[in-house]
């Protein structure tokens, strides 16, 4: 399988980024740092924050459709880099196993890599919906 075979649809991303976003606040109960609280916050506030943002993304679905799709990939990715970043940003690396530490890695690069591997539609619906017009009535 080459390399630009492999690619999901905007409406399989727009459904993953609310399982991440529950992901994220789940994720320190799941994976055994919640008594960190640092890190508990960090990952809850996080995954609250993807999901709000995609809430008002211009995507199908969402409750509204405020923010455009290439500033919400864009905030994906900086999510995702926040995400790896968090335990020297926030000084709780030493208080993580290597798996928990790695787990960081793993949520922060599944975010960037859903960024790369999401395919819009087409030309035409990236154009129609930074000009403000709903996913639906673009697709």
């Amino acid at each position: 399988m080459n390399k630009s075979s492999f690619s999901i649809s905007l409406d399989t991303h727009n459904v993953l980024d609310y399982v991440a976003g529950f992901a994220l606040i789940g994720g320190p109960y799941l994976f055994g740092f919640s008594d960190i609280y640092t890190a508990r916050n960090t990952f809850m506030g996080l995954g609250a924050l993807l999901i709000a943002y995609s809430l008002i993304t211009r995507y199908r679905y969402s409750v509204l459709k405020i923010v455009p799709v290439g500033v919400h990939m864009a905030m994906d990715v900086i999510l995702g880099i926040a995400v790896m970043g968090a335990p020297f940003l926030f000084s709780y690396d030493v208080l993580l196993t290597r798996f928990q530490y790695a787990i960081h890695f793993v949520y922060g690069l599944a975010a960037v890599g859903l960024v790369v591997l999401t395919r819009p539609k087409s030309k035409e619906l990236i154009v129609s919906l930074e000009e403000g017009e709903d996913y639906e009535q673009a697709a």
